[in-house]
């Protein structure tokens, strides 16, 4: 019976070791894990504001753009008709700028993410390339790291140049195309130009605000077609309101 007891107390005491040291590991795994999260969640949120700062051109703001988001109703001539959120700059508690993410959705391989600015005077203030799947060598091209391709937009508006005038030259229009990747090339310019319709129908409520907007949940009519894209004539100087 003695022996009998003292297995069982061995037993019962390795488990309880085993069991310490268990839940010791798992513990020092998941603090870890929370600190690297947290670490890497803060290390993203500093690169975002790093690409605004880059797409803004050096325009100074003062708020936190990230903490104040408006998310605008959809519309299916715009990033693949899915809802687009907007961040405001702010300088001394007035809008300053708009910043902004779209997919393109004509790349030559899918979909290239850009980040843009536009200022409160409906100018594109500049344009970053956050992700794509171009090809290697050519439509990678659009990266600002790779070129300065992306450099001929900045400052560049609806009637800067004019509207017809928004294409590759290889279509007739103004921008430069990447040799070897006009596809790519067109998907960003056309892009942009829907971004800038898309924004000057809203501009006198975005930079009329000063307090942040709530997130945005509607049932209200969508923007029009812009008529360049519907009769390839001029813009409709109209809008809808889209905002609470």
């Amino acid at each position: 019976m003695k022996r009998a007891f003292q297995r069982w107390y061995k037993l019962v005491a390795a488990g309880l070791v085993l069991g310490l040291f268990t839940a010791f590991g798992i513990s020092m795994v998941a603090l870890v894990h929370v600190k690297t999260a947290m670490q890497i969640a803060d290390n993203q949120l500093q690169e975002t504001y790093r690409a605004f700062d880059r797409v803004l051109g050096g325009e100074a703001y003062d708020n936190r753009p990230l903490d104040h988001p408006t998310q605008l109703a959809a519309v299916d001539w715009l990033n693949g008709g899915e809802p687009i959120t907007i961040y405001t700059a702010k300088r001394d508690g007035q809008p300053v700028a708009t910043l902004l993410s779209i997919d393109a959705q004509k790349g030559y391989n899918g979909s290239i993410t850009l980040m843009l600015g536009i200022l409160a005077n409906g100018t594109l203030s500049g344009v970053e390339v956050v992700s794509h799947r171009e090809t290697p060598g050519l439509g990678d091209k659009i990266e600002s790291r790779r070129s300065d391709w992306l450099e001929q937009f900045e400052g560049r508006s609806l009637n800067s140049p004019a509207e017809d005038q928004w294409g590759v030259k290889r279509d007739g229009g103004l921008f430069d195309q990447i040799t070897g990747a006009t596809v790519t090339s067109r998907s960003v310019v056309m892009s942009l130009k829907q971004a800038l319709s898309y924004l000057q129908q809203l501009r006198p409520e975005l930079f009329e605000r000063v307090e942040p907007s709530a997130l945005l949940k509607t049932n209200k009519p969508l923007l029009k077609y812009p008529d360049w894209i519907t009769l390839q004539q001029g813009f409709a100087h109209t809008r809808q309101g889209l905002l609470i």
